[in-house]
């Protein structure tokens, strides 16, 4: 029998010692001469989308909504991927805001190409044509807050998807 060298740190340091290995999960402890690693909660594999890139994700009422490179999809708490009709163009990260609409709110996502109203079924560009191109969307208070590289802000109407 050997012991297996286990590292006391996460990271590499600024100073000798300080960077022994990377721990996952768990954290070391010492006391005196007493080594004990100790076990932290942590991630799991839950699902695979099958698709490459995340952009961002938003949860509406227990369905996680998620944007891909070109496309957008939901997930369900059990695991259940359904990818959405129509394009959500573009790679870059996007945002996501959801009102307080009951019993189904509005959710809209900024990509770097636009905004677009998106249900649990289909991507659609943003209703309002008069909205200039947003670079992100947020709520306040059932809002819709759209913001522009030139320092604007829009605002839909409370529990509206229009600006």
């Amino acid at each position: 029998m050997v012991d297996i060298p286990f590292p006391r740190s996460s990271q590499p340091g600024a100073q000798p010692g300080e960077g022994l290995g990377r721990l996952l999960n768990r954290y070391c402890e010492v006391d005196g001469e007493v080594v004990q690693w100790k076990l932290v909660p942590g991630l799991v594999t839950f699902t695979d989308t099958l698709l490459q890139g995340p952009r961002g994700m938003i949860d509406v009422n227990g369905t996680l909504y998620d944007a891909r490179a070109a496309a957008a999809l939901t997930a369900t708490a059990g695991g259940s991927i359904t990818a959405l009709a129509g394009a959500l163009p573009g790679t870059l990260p996007v945002t996501w805001a959801k009102n307080n609409k009951a019993p189904t709110p509005d959710v809209v996502c900024v990509t770097e190409l636009g905004a677009f109203s998106v249900s649990s079924t289909q991507v659609t560009p943003y209703p309002d044509t008069t909205l200039p191109q947003p670079n992100s969307v947020a709520t306040l208070d059932g809002f819709f807050l759209f913001t522009t590289g030139d320092g604007r802000i829009f605002a839909s109407g409370v529990n509206d998807d229009r600006a």
